[in-house]
This record gives structure tokens, C-alpha cells and sequence, in this order.
């Protein structure tokens, strides 16, 4: 008595709608009805209870953050970020408080040794310092005190985020910065809970009298621009087709399942998507990390699935990677979703030719750049070297015209992906 789950039970790879979380609702149902009957089957349908329990916590997960969506629309309520009401997984009591005397003074009562309690240090992976963050990024071992003081290894391998309070500190950007930390590790926790292979869940957070922790699972141990330089730097050119479309099919599922449930990444790029066997990248998965940048949009109705543009707030993510609206000084709403799509169109030409399109969307005169992927691809001599459906889905991803590009939720059926 096997039940094939799969085809139906993807909802978050479609825009919401009230229709469909009625049909969630009803799948739910089944599910739960197939599990209790495999409960009192024998241990042949074991794999197969497991694959549905795990379809029934994503449904669940996905039908929650999508109706709270919907509720948004049916009660017209105009919520600039839903994600800030998410709560987070602590490991300690209160944590990220604005006023930083009173933050500062709670951190002291636990987890001063969280660190060395449970961690040891294996490598450092990223050291980023900037004038309003200190970041680490460290691979670790999950680990038990002994009563000897020695650390005993659990052979469980996570990536642990330290970020510095001094810099989180300064009084001009506090409330700011603790505001995108915990927007960061909430979309990570929220987006987590669907259980998704493309994007990187959030186990814990805690914190220590200097710095604040995040820990999670290792999704991979090289990033695609480490990768990518390297190769380039050895054959001169981009990766074959087929290594592309795994890779990207990979970063695309992963995007419309944010996409669907109403979370934009908005700092998409090569840099952060990581994968686990660089030694084949056929077949390896991605992950998709970092969600500084992201922000939670509402609806705009809940029958469309359409959602609402947010306020312009100017360049947002790494330059070379910007959608030319990002850096137009007349706009003051934008879509982000579709501004991940054109960096989306950025890694894909990037692993296909070997280089980025451009340093920033932008001509000499610094007005917004207007060439097609077809004419920068003539201009470097590679109109020749790649697919009539690569250049096309390039052509798609990287419209300059926000309103003209591929949506994220149809670009896996473009001719480019037919051999997924």
C-alpha cells in the first residue's frame, strides 16, 4: 500500500491562494488519516510513514505562515514586515531588547560560557567587519562537558554565526541593527520550519556577555562564487549547461518556496548559495543561506496570490548583483520578489560564462543600464557559446523592467529546465 505524496503536496511551489490553503486543508486531512492507518501496518511501510509525516509537518507549516497571510488581507491589515512578530528558538530568556543597558544586563544572568559549554571551534569559515557589524562564521562540533573539564565530541557538525555586541551596540544604529538580526534568524526559523533540502534551518540562539550566537545545520562547505572562481581561473570559462540547471534548479525551488510564502531574500547572489560535494556538481545539492536582507510581504487579496510592492529603500544587497529599480532615485515602491529574480538572472549568467555581467546596472554616465543578455553577450563574444534557451531564460531573468521578467514560480518551466 504505497501513497505517492509528492505530486500534490507542494502547495509553497504555487502563489497562495484562499483556494489553495482550502485544498491544503483537505490534504492535511488525508495525510493524517494515511498516517494512522500505516501505524498499524508492519515495518514494510515504515520509509513510507516517515515521507508522510514529513509532507504533513511541511503542509502544516506552510498552510500556518500562509494563512496568517490571508488573515492579513481578510482583516485589511497593513503589515510592513510580518516576520518581526515570528518567535524566535532562545536557548536564554530575553534577548535583542532595545535599550542596550537593560539588554546588556539580562545577557549576564545566563550562557556567559555558552560558547565553550556546548561548541568547540573547528574552523573559521568568514570574518566579516564592517563599522556596524563584527560577524563570524564558524564550523563546529557539537560537544558535552566532561567531569573531567574535557569536551566530549557528539559528531554532529553545525555552522555557528557570532555576531559582536560593541558593534550592534552603537547608539545611533541599535535599534536598527538588533531589529535586522532578529529579522534574520526569524525568517530563517520560520522558512526552517517547512523542512525544505534548499534552505538552511535555524536550530538555536543564544548569547554571552559579548557576542550573540546562532547555530544551525551545515549546508555546505563551499559557496558557488569560491567554486566558480576557481574553475574559471582553470578552464577560462563558465560551467557546462547541465551543471548549471542542477545548481540553479536547486536555488530556484528554494526561492519560490520564500517566494510563496511571502519572504523576499533580497541579497541573493552566488556568494550564498553553499554546497556540500564541489567534486560533483551534477548531482550536489544547494542551500541557500544568509537572510540579512530579507523582509516578510503581505498579500495584496487573498485570491490572486499577488503581493504587495514595499517601500524603496535605495541599494540593498551587493552591487554587482543590484536590479536596476534598486538603484533608481525616483522609485518609492518596489517589487523585492522580482529584484531576486534579476540576481537570480546574475549567478545564472555568471556560472554560465565564467564572469559577472557587470560590476553594478549601470552605464558610464551612471543612468541605469539598459542591454539585454543578448547584447551583453555579443558585446563579449559569447552569442555563439551557449543554448538558444540559456540566452532566453537569461534574456527573462535579467529584464531591466521589473514587470517584464520571468516570476519566480514559472521559471522551472522554461524549455532551459526541461531535462530537470
Amino acid at each position: 500500500m504505497t501513497v505517492n505524496v509528492r505530486a500534490s503536496s507542494e502547495p509553497w511551489l504555487y502563489p497562495p491562494t484562499q483556494m489553495l490553503a482550502e485544498n491544503v486543508d483537505g490534504f492535511v486531512g488525508f495525510l493524517r488519516a494515511k498516517l494512522e492507518e500505516l501505524s498499524n501496518e508492519n515495518g514494510s511501510e515504515k520509509g513510507n510513514a516517515e515521507e508522510i509525516a514529513l509532507r504533513l509537518r511541511q503542509l502544516e507549516a506552510w498552510r500556518n505562515h500562509v494563512g496568517t497571510l490571508l488573515q492579513y488581507c481578510v482583516e485589511d491589515m497593513h503589515v510592513g514586515n510580518f516576520i518581526d512578530h515570528i518567535e524566535l528558538p532562545m536557548s536564554s530568556a530575553s534577548c535583542f531588547e532595545a535599550n542596550v543597558a537593560e539588554y546588556n544586563q539580562s545577557v549576564q544572568v545566563a550562557f556567559n560560557n555558552g560558547l565553550n559549554e556546548g561548541f568547540m571551534l573547528a574552523k573559521n569559515l568568514r570574518h566579516i567587519h564592517r563599522k556596524y557589524e563584527e560577524r563570524e562564521v564558524w564550523l563546529a562540533l557539537k560537544g558535552e562537558r566532561q567531569k573531567d573539564g574535557t569536551m566530549k565530541n557528539l559528531g554532529e557538525t553545525v555552522v555557528l554565526k557570532r555576531v559582536g555586541k560593541v558593534e550592534l551596540s552603537d547608539m545611533k544604529q541599535t535599534n536598527h541593527n538588533i531589529q535586522l538580526l532578529c529579522r534574520e534568524f526569524k525568517a530563517q526559523h520560520l522558512l526552517g520550519k517547512l523542512e525544505h533540502p534548499n534552505i538552511l534551518p535555524l536550530l538555536c540562539v543564544f548569547e554571552n556577555e559579548h557576542s550573540i550566537f546562532s547555530v544551525s545545520p551545515l549546508g555546505g562547505s563551499s559557496d558557488l562564487m569560491e567554486i566558480l572562481s576557481a574553475f574559471a581561473v582553470a578552464y577560462r570559462a563558465g560551467f557546462p549547461e547541465p551543471v548549471v540547471r542542477n545548481l540553479m534548479r536547486h536555488a530556484i525551488t528554494g526561492l519560490i518556496v520564500a517566494h510563496n510564502v511571502g519572504v523576499a531574500h533580497r541579497d541573493v547572489s552566488l556568494e550564498n548559495m553553499v554546497v556540500k560535494d564541489r567534486e560533483n556538481m551534477l548531482t550536489t545539492p544547494l542551500t541557500i543561506i544568509d537572510w540579512g536582507h530579507c523582509c516578510g510581504v503581505h498579500l495584496r487579496d487573498g485570491t490572486s496570490g499577488k503581493f504587495a510592492s514595499i517601500p524603496h529603500e535605495g541599494p540593498l544587497g551587493k552591487a554587482k548583483y543590484m536590479a536596476p529599480e534598486l538603484l533608481s532615485k525616483s522609485r518609492t515602491v518596489y517589487d523585492p520578489f522580482a529584484a531576486d529574480v534579476f540576481a537570480l538572472g546574475v549567478c545564472v549568467f555568471s556560472l554560465l560564462v565564467g564572469r559577472m555581467p557587470f560590476k553594478v546596472a549601470l552605464d558610464d554616465h551612471g543612468q541605469i543600464l539598459s542591454k539585454s543578455a543578448s547584447e551583453l553577450l555579443a558585446l563579449l563574444g559569447l552569442s555563439q557559446k551557449l543554448s538558444k534557451d540559456a540566452v532566453d531564460l537569461l534574456n527573462k531573468l535579467l529584464a531591466w523592467r521589473p514587470e517584464d521578467r520571468i516570476p519566480s514560480h514559472v521559471i522551472l518551466s522554461h524549455r532551459f529546465f526541461a531535462d530537470c
